[in-house]
């Protein structure tokens, strides 16, 4: 492995590197090392250059390798690494998904305890104060929501997780469910303990099994030591139908129905799942609630711009040097996250885009394009409310440019 003495490997188990060949570099490694060293976790990031493996050593540092045979030595301190600010990735590729007492170790739970211990209105108030925007598409409050669900009459009420993750190239909320499954149901359970919900689903799609079968597992494994406070969360599976992801349209298809839109309102907040008040946040909007109520909500507020708090996980793939995960801050700019983070667009790529891509009707000729939008729209930090048509252009002109910057790994 050309990687001297480590006290431990963590190899990555997650859906991209098990497609590279994980299951045979994790052989390899245990075959080494032993088996007691060998640790399986979650998505360790850089998933275009796995299987990846970390050796972590005595004195504090990290080498990172890839490849089957750990041939691939590759740089922790890059940009790719070193930009990033884990919140809601914090354990992920650090604790095995599938070993509740590793989760319990490193901190899962903790702050589920000491919220019971708080009155529902100050776990709100916190979550407010944070700023934290919902990451499903929207962006609404998700204390303001959490307020609305926890005045709504009626004392029977639910919490629903959209994991219904359809956008092509994503797999932001897929590698939090596969790499640290017990954050989201401590998010979750938070979250029931504060509008005083009595019981919880997950709804995701068919097409993540991995994800799937480490849900079971951790529900079951949380449920037997009681760490849920009783709370039952349920997995419901969906076909694959991308309209399932609008929150209306899910409701339906778990109640068994056909998963159609309905108008609004009213919301789910007043009336959702068979009627009932009903709080819908998605995956990493749960998974950063653990860290808000453990660091606080000024701390999380901190973070980011002054329109949008904290930080946002990206899948980087395509036509990028470096395909990955990453989480950074709001306020990052799509320069940082496009060339500095994923090493820009490969030549080749940018050449055959050049040649079949046509832009939006709205937009200038190819041609004209990188001169009309320039770099500016790179250069804006990246918030919800910047996320429209020009920057959309700015984007497609930074692919049509051709700039690219050569891989350092």
């Amino acid at each position: 492995m050309a990687v001297t003495a480590p006290l431990r490997w963590r190899c990555c188990d997650a859906t991209a590197c098990r497609a590279a060949g994980s299951a045979a570099l994790r052989q390899r490694l245990e075959a080494e090392v032993g088996a007691d060293r060998v640790k399986p976790v979650g998505c360790l990031r850089l998933c275009g250059q796995g299987p990846l493996a970390a050796a972590d050593h005595a004195d504090g540092h990290t080498e990172l390798v890839g490849g089957v045979a750990g041939e691939r030595r590759l740089d922790p301190a890059h940009p790719f690494f070193a930009l990033q600010r884990p919140v809601v990735l914090e354990r992920c590729g650090l604790v095995d998904p599938d070993c509740l007492d590793d989760a319990l170790a490193q901190g899962a739970y903790a702050t589920l305890e000491r919220c019971r211990q708080l009155p529902p209105q100050a776990v709100i108030e916190e979550v407010v104060r944070s700023g934290l925007r919902g990451r499903g598409g929207a962006g609404y409050p998700t204390g303001r929501k959490w307020q609305q669900v926890a005045a709504a009459s009626g004392a029977h009420k639910v919490v629903v997780c959209n994991a219904d993750e359809g956008d092509p190239g994503a797999f932001m909320d897929r590698s939090v469910m596969e790499g640290d499954p017990h954050r989201l149901l401590e998010g979750m359970a938070i979250a029931a303990q504060a509008v005083s919900a009595a019981e919880a689903f997950i709804y995701v799609r068919a097409e993540y099994p991995l994800a799937i079968e480490r849900l079971h597992r951790a529900i079951a494994a949380a449920t037997d030591r009681g760490l849920l406070a009783g709370l039952p969360i349920q997995l419901r599976i969906g076909a694959g139908a991308y309209v399932c992801g609008e929150e209306t349209a899910l409701l339906h298809s778990i109640e068994g129905g056909r998963g159609t839109p309905r108008p609004r309102p009213p919301y789910p907040a007043v009336s959702g799942l068979w009627g009932l008040p009903t709080l819908i946040n998605n995956v990493e909007t749960f998974a950063a609630v653990p860290a808000i109520l453990r660091q606080g909500g000024d701390w999380y507020e901190a973070m980011g711009t002054a329109s949008s708090k904290g930080t946002k996980v990206f899948a980087l793939s395509g036509a990028i040097t470096h395909t990955g995960l990453i989480e950074v801050e709001m306020g990052t700019s799509l320069r940082t996250i496009v060339e500095t983070m994923g090493g820009g667009v490969p030549a080749a790529s940018a050449a055959w885009i050049l040649r079949n891509v046509q832009p939006w009707p709205t937009s200038p000729a190819p041609s004209t394009m990188p001169a009309v939008a320039g770099w500016r729209a790179q250069d804006c930090p990246w918030h919800r409310t910047v996320a429209g048509a020009p920057q959309r252009r700015a984007a497609a002109a930074h692919l049509l440019s051709g700039r690219a910057a050569g891989s350092p790994f």
